[in-house]
């Protein structure tokens, strides 16, 4: 058979057309689409559930917070050499308080130790039974070194914290110190708590006030904020 009697047969050797590159074009873009999105929603909902899993911070806060109200004030008393607990720097803070989280105490106070190791990026804490009539156990917790041992008493829980600070307000003027040692049973008039979960994140903050379950009001009565309130000092 020739070329010149050979019969065209439609289909055979035909390329796509141009509505077929449309079509194909269009479904692959949905279905890319379709793939990029899903790919978007799972991973958000991976960083909140990290987010979620990671943020201990806030539990450990509402305890102190807790711990604070519960704040165990103990005058000396006669013939003991003995005052309130409440020392505190930006990475640390120990006092007594009635509030135990372990309720081993059977009711006596407990002195709680927070701690920010800082190279660490790990917040401390641990606590101890009250007892006055053994004043070198209180310096003994009050100087142990932080330790991992879950079987040593008493040990030390932790969670991870990429920022952490602690400032004391004197009185209501809320000038900001950057330490207090409660020479002679004294305590702060309030505390500022600012924290990170995670390097980037935003800065959270609370104030607290020992004894008290509310925070001291940080405005007037419309809205506008108050001079000198918690003001870090020079």
């Amino acid at each position: 058979m020739t070329a010149r009697n050979k019969k065209y047969e439609p289909g055979r050797n035909a390329g796509f057309t141009l509505l077929e590159l449309v079509l194909a074009t269009l479904i692959s873009t949905l279905v890319m689409g379709i793939l990029t999105v899903a790919f978007t929603f799972s991973l958000r909902v991976w960083e909140r559930q990290q987010a979620r899993q990671s943020s201990e911070v806030p539990a450990m806060v509402d305890l102190m917070k807790m711990q604070l109200v519960h704040l165990e004030i103990t005058p000396p008393q006669p013939g003991q050499d003995f005052r309130t607990i409440f020392i505190g720097d930006p990475n640390s803070l120990s006092f007594t308080t009635g509030y135990s989280v372990k309720a081993i105490s059977g009711g006596v106070p407990v002195i709680a130790r927070y701690v920010y190791v800082r190279n660490e990026k790990r917040l401390y804490y641990a606590e101890s039974p009250l007892n006055i009539y053994h004043p070198e156990s209180i310096q003994n917790f009050l100087s142990m070194p932080i330790h991992v041992d879950e079987k040593a008493q008493p040990r030390f829980y932790s969670t991870e914290v990429a920022d952490f600070s602690i400032e004391y307000a004197s009185d209501e003027s809320g000038q900001l110190l950057q330490s207090w040692e409660g020479e002679g049973g004294g305590v702060p008039h309030s505390i500022l708590v600012r924290w990170s979960d995670r390097e980037g994140a935003a800065t959270s903050s609370a104030v607290m006030l020992p004894s008290s379950l509310f925070p001291p009001d940080v405005g007037d009565k419309e809205g506008r904020q108050q001079p000198g309130l918690l003001r870090r000092s020079r």
